[in-house]
């Protein structure tokens, strides 16, 4: 999984002389995939123009050698890493790895109070607001909220549409949320009787069946 550049991928070398003779100057080239940055490469493996390079000298017959170079994906997408070795009077060997670099939808959900304290027959609007911190689309986002005892549904917008069953709100699921993008709600209810109550927030998502939960508190005067 990809999220916010702060991953890296680690590839592995081994360079093997399979023959009966000596591979005389023999060489090590890692194309690194493009969109990454390098971080690292063990055996004193040298960093120049996207290429890791290392000189191994002779390689006597089966003598084999292992590498390890390091880089950070840039974005989501599919990394491909080359290599060749080489030798004198030796034919090139080339070998690929791809490397798939998924992201992951980190979503934050805010709840506030626009109006605090209230007084009994006013409207408090609650503002409820959806933001995509991850680098992957969150999908099939579901908002639901409880209107306490004290309070009484009149309205609720958003991005998809609302419904109330008694104490209950739901949002008909929003399909798509981007990477940095916010959904705002919106619910309105009435004040009916003095209280300090608690407004409950849950949101599901297709990635995430366990409901992140908020709650605003809401002073209710006579």
């Amino acid at each position: 999984m990809f999220a916010g550049g702060s991953r890296t991928i680690k590839y592995t070398l081994t360079v093997t002389n399979t023959g009966d003779g000596v591979a005389r100057s023999a060489k090590l080239v890692d194309m690194l995939p493009s969109g990454t940055t390098f971080i690292s490469a063990s055996e004193g493996g040298r960093h120049s123009g996207g290429n890791v390079t290392w000189l191994l000298g002779d390689m006597a017959p089966k003598a084999k050698r292992t590498f390890e170079v390091s880089v950070k994906p840039n974005a989501i997408g599919t990394y491909v890493n080359n290599a060749t070795a080489s030798a004198f009077c030796a034919s090139d060997v080339s070998a690929k790895w791809e490397t798939e670099v998924d992201g992951i939808p980190a979503i934050l959900l805010e709840v506030v109070d626009l109006e605090d304290p209230n007084q009994v027959g006013s409207t408090v609007t609650y503002r409820i607001q959806v933001t995509n911190q991850g680098s992957a689309t969150g999908r099939d986002i579901v908002i639901k909220a409880m209107v306490p005892a004290q309070m009484e549904f009149i309205s609720g917008t958003g991005p998809s549409s609302a419904s109330s069953t008694g104490a209950d709100v739901s949002f008909a699921p929003f399909a798509n949320l981007a990477p940095g993008e916010t959904a705002t709600y919106t619910i309105k209810v009435r004040a009916k009787s003095a209280a300090d109550v608690r407004f409950k927030v849950s949101m599901t998502s297709a990635q995430s069946s366990v409901p992140v939960e908020e709650t605003e508190s809401t002073y209710i005067y006579e």
